[in-house]
Parts: C-alpha cells; structure tokens; sequence
C-alpha cells in the first residue's frame, strides 16, 4: 500500500504534470461532448434534407428577385443624386443660351461639359455595380435570418445533461439567438433604407474622386477633335487605372476599393450617431446588421465580385459607346457627348430593360455570393454533371 505521505509526496513533485494532464483531459472531454452534440444536430439535418433543400431553393430564388426588385427601387434617388452632382443638364442650357456670350467661354462651357459627361457615365458605372453587389450582401443577409429552415433544431439536444456545464450554457445561448432571430419589418426596411440614405455623402466623395482623373487623363483632348474607338477605350482604361490606383502623400486620394468600407462606416455612423430616424426600429438589431455587413464587406470575397461586376458593367458600357464610334467614319467629342449621356441614361432604367442589371444578375459570382451568405456563410461544391 502506498502511504499517504508518499501519495503528498509524489502530488507535490509532480503537481504542474498532473495541472496539465487533468486540463488536457477537460479539454478532450468537452471537445468530444460539443462533437458528439453537433453530430446529434447534422443527423437531425440529414434526416430532413430533400424537403429542406427544396424549400431554401424556393427562398433562395425568392430572395434572388428581391435583389432585382430593391436595386430597381433605388435607382431613381441614384440617378436624381448624380445628375445633380453632376451638371450637365445646366451646361447645356447655358450653351444654348450662350449666342451673346464671348468665344471663350464657350469653349469654357464646352470644356466644362465635357468633363461633367465623362464624370456622370464613370460614376454610374461604379455606382451601379456598388449598389447591385451591397444590395445582394443586404438581401442574402436578411433572407438567412428570415427562414426558419436555416435555423439550426435543437428541440431534441437533452437539455438536462448539458444544463450543468459549459456546453450545456453554449446551447442555451443558441437556444436564445434561434428565438431571437425575428428582424421586425421597421428593422428590415430601415436596413435597406440606410443604403440610399447614405448615398449622397457617398456620391460626393466618389463624383469628387472620378472628376479629378477625368480631367486629368481629358486635358489635352478638345471638343472639336476627331474621336474614334480606340480614343474611347483607351480614355476609359486610363481613367480606370487612375481611380483604381492610390497616389502615395495624396490627401483623400481614394482607391474605388476603399469606397464599400466608406459606404458601410457611414451607414453605421448615421445610427449611432441617431442621425437617421429610427421610430419603430430595433436600433440594436439594426446596429447588428450592419456591423455583420461591414464584416463581410472587408472580406475577399466581397471584393472579388465587386471587381467582377464593375468588369461586366464598363464592357457593356463600352460596347454601346464603341457603337457610336464604329458606325460614323468622322465624329467629333463634342458630337460623342450627347450619345454618351444617352447610353448613361441606360444605366440607371428602373425596368426589365435595364440590359446592365440583367447581365449583373446572370454573374455566376454574383448567385454564389448570395448563396453563401444565404446560407449562413456555409460553402459547398456544386454536384458535377
């Protein structure tokens, strides 16, 4: 028999050994009860899966012509925001008003029309594909947490054998997040709103940033000059490069990548600050939202379908613009102008004509984007065949 003294003995030699082994053990232990509890759950998931999928698929295309359907009801502030930045409308009138006027200023109004279109058509491509790609973020995001079929069962987790322990307190927290998760409608709508209402000071910092690079990749160019295709694209690319790229030492010198975390920090800001009007609106929960979409905003994936979209857009763009160039052996900037404002208006059509939207929409990256938000970040393979 070995005597108590021994026993002390030992346990005191050895103390942080056993200290580490007997955490090591809890550690196992519990690592194998939350296993064998998630296990339980996948089962209960497994046993309902045809029916469950069918369903989501219903929601998920539900939710995919919510997308569509918001994007078009935004459009209309989108488009009345932007041709008030951007004044081409008035430089216009004035030119038309302008017989009395001296030679150079309307070369002024001319120049000055130039750079207001060129603006305007860059702006609402980038607008456009950022409204499109944060819409789908949005809708994916409230779809999730709207269908009860993504809401993980735990009916038949025994509750009394985990109510003593730390899982068991893990579980009932789930518990309270699944009865939690109604978003009342004030709440949803507020979080759609917010989009719109903070594109104004959006706008002013992307209009600022686009009509610095247009004016300065156009400087040399002349409304009476003779433009063609390659003038078109090749101004486009340059003016691209130039936004996309951030000029080191340059206050305010925005990349178009920064302008989604911009967006998402001023939404937020706008609610904390009680800025936006929140009557009848959870203000936490909306606070909640909109923190889960800053985060995935920041994420790649965000960015990789942003880039891809704002692609799709600029092609569309330039082909309905090389159109004009292609089909007159002589045209000048200043005849360009006209047309190029026609093919913005196309941009921001609130219908099922909009040929941009419906290209959008058809992006492989686009429908996958929303399915992994939709399904609560959870990725899978596509079956082959």
């Amino acid at each position: 028999m070995i005597s108590l003294k021994t026993a002390v003995s030992f346990f005191r030699s050895h103390r942080r050994k056993i200290a580490i082994f007997a955490l090591l053990g809890t550690a196992l232990y519990s690592a194998y009860r939350l296993r064998k509890a998630y296990n339980n759950l996948r089962l209960q998931l497994d046993a309902t899966s045809s029916e469950r999928l069918s369903t989501l698929h219903k929601k998920f295309e539900t939710c995919q012509r919510t997308i569509v359907l918001t994007t078009y009801s935004f459009l209309p502030l989108l488009k009345s925001r932007l041709w008030e930045l951007t004044q081409v409308e008035n430089t216009v009138r004035q030119l038309k008003a302008s017989e009395a006027q001296t030679e150079h200023r309307k070369q002024d109004l001319w120049e000055k029309l130039k750079i207001e279109t060129f603006t305007r058509v860059i702006c609402g491509a980038y607008a456009l594909s950022l409204l499109f790609v944060v819409v789908t973020l949005k809708v994916s995001l409230l779809g999730r947490y709207l269908t009860e079929e993504l809401r993980v069962p735990f009916t038949e987790v025994p509750s009394s054998e985990l109510a003593e322990d730390e899982l068991g307190k893990l579980f009932q927290e789930l518990r309270n997040l699944q009865s939690n998760l109604s978003i009342h409608k004030g709440t949803q709508q507020a979080y759609l709103d917010i989009t719109c209402t903070c594109l104004d000071s959006f706008l002013d910092i992307l209009v600022g940033r686009v009509k610095t690079s247009v004016e300065k990749v156009l400087v040399h160019t002349r409304v009476t000059q003779t433009v063609d295709t390659d003038f078109w694209n090749s101004a486009v690319v340059a003016i691209r490069e130039d936004i996309e790229t951030v000029v080191p030492d340059v206050e305010n010198s925005y990349s178009f990548a920064a302008f989604p975390p911009l967006m998402a920090e001023q939404e937020l800001r706008t609610v904390e600050t009680g800025t936006l009007e929140t009557k009848g609106v959870n203000r936490d929960s909306l606070i909640a939202l909109l923190n889960e979409t800053a985060d995935i905003i920041e994420e790649a994936d965000f960015r990789e379908v942003l880039t891809e979209v704002v692609e799709i857009v600029f092609e569309i763009l330039r082909k309905q613009v090389s159109s004009f160039t292609e089909a007159s052996t002589k045209i000048t900037s200043a005849q360009l102008l006209p047309k190029i404002q026609s093919v913005v208006s196309q941009v921001f059509l609130d219908s099922t004509s909009n040929s941009y939207i419906h290209a959008i929409s058809e992006l492989d990256c686009v429908e996958n984007f929303a399915a992994v938000i939709f399904l609560s970040g959870e990725k899978y393979e596509p079956s082959e065949g």
